[in-house]
């Protein structure tokens, strides 16, 4: 498993730990970035939720594969 990378966003007080090889790509795309800009808190729990969520759908694609 890759090691999170915190990633900060300009003047916002939040933090992100995110994966370098999965979630940091997508900061570069603007509706992301302007996300974190605008509503840093509300940007934050939705991209650890939907963290979780891939990592449950990943799991169970795996499950999947050894039938």
């Amino acid at each position: 498993m890759a090691t999170p990378t915190l990633l900060h966003f300009g003047n916002a007080q939040a933090s992100l730990a995110l994966h370098s090889t999965s979630a940091a790509p997508i900061m570069g795309e603007v509706r992301y970035n302007s996300l974190m800009k605008t509503f840093p808190q509300e940007a934050e729990e939705l991209f650890v939720a939907t963290e979780r969520n891939a990592k449950l759908r990943y799991e169970g694609y795996k499950k999947l594969s050894k039938m």
